[in-house]
C-alpha cells in the first residue's frame, strides 16, 4: 500500500474493501460470505421470495433441485440458475462474453445490517431468469452489477475518508466486463491494477 490508500478486493475468494491511512489498515465493509443454505433458509422465511423460489422449481425442476441438493459456492449457484454448463467463474464469465450489446440489466446489490444482501442478489437473478432473459445478457449485466458496487462503494470510501489512491486487486477484475465498466466509469481516479490477478492463492 501507499501512505493512503483504498483497496477493492475482488475475489471469487470473497470481497473486501481496505483502507490503510496514517491510523492503520483496515477492512471497512462487512461483506461476508455466500452460504447457499442459508440464503434458502431466508428465501422460505420470506413470503415473496418463497414464491419466487417455488416459480422456479415449478418451472425449471432441474435447477430447484440443484439448488436445494447440492453444495454450491456463489458462482456456481448463478450458474446452475442461469443453466450454464460450466459452473465456475470462467463459466459464467464466457457466457457474459457472448453479450454484445451496451448495458446490462439491473442486478440487486445491497446492503443489510448483517453485509451484503445475496438474498436480493439470487432473487434479482431468479426473478429475471423466470422472465426469460437470455442467460448471456444476464451474465453480462451480473458482472457490470458487481463493477458498480466496488464503484460507489470506493467512490464513498473516497469522500469519507479523503484518500485520492485506489489499488484494485483479486481474480475478478480477469473479467473484462468487469475492467472495463471499473475503468470507464472510476477513469479520473485513475486506479491502480496489480500487476497479477491471481493474488488469491
Amino acid at each position: 500500500f501507499t501512505k493512503d490508500a483504498i483497496a477493492s478486493y475482488l475475489s471469487t475468494n470473497g470481497i473486501e474493501f481496505i483502507v490503510s491511512n496514517e491510523v492503520g489498515t483496515k477492512k471497512v465493509i462487512n461483506f461476508g460470505e455466500f452460504d447457499l443454505a442459508k440464503t434458502l433458509e431466508g428465501f422460505k422465511a420470506n413470503e415473496k421470495r418463497a414464491r419466487l423460489l417455488d416459480n422456479l422449481k415449478s418451472k425449471y425442476p432441474a435447477v430447484g433441485e440443484a439448488l436445494e441438493n447440492e453444495t454450491l459456492d456463489l458462482f456456481a449457484t448463478i450458474a446452475t440458475i442461469l443453466e450454464i454448463e460450466d459452473k465456475t467463474f470462467e463459466g459464467v464469465c464466457n457466457k457474459g462474453y457472448e453479450f454484445r450489446g451496451n448495458g446490462g440489466l439491473k442486478v440487486d446489490t445491497n446492503f443489510t445490517e448483517n453485509g451484503f444482501d445475496y438474498e436480493a442478489f439470487i432473487g434479482s437473478l431468479i426473478s429475471f431468469k423466470l422472465a426469460g432473459v437470455d442467460m448471456h445478457y444476464l451474465a453480462y449485466s451480473l458482472f457490470e452489477a458487481i463493477a458498480d458496487l466496488a464503484i460507489t462503494v470506493m467512490s464513498q470510501l473516497k469522500t469519507k475518508f479523503k484518500i485520492e489512491n485506489f489499488i484494485m486487486m483479486g481474480d475478478m477484475f480477469a473479467n473484462s466486463v468487469l475492467y472495463s465498466r471499473v475503468i470507464s466509469k472510476f477513469q479520473l481516479n485513475n486506479p491502480y491494477f496489480s500487476k497479477a490477478f491471481a493474488l488469491d492463492d
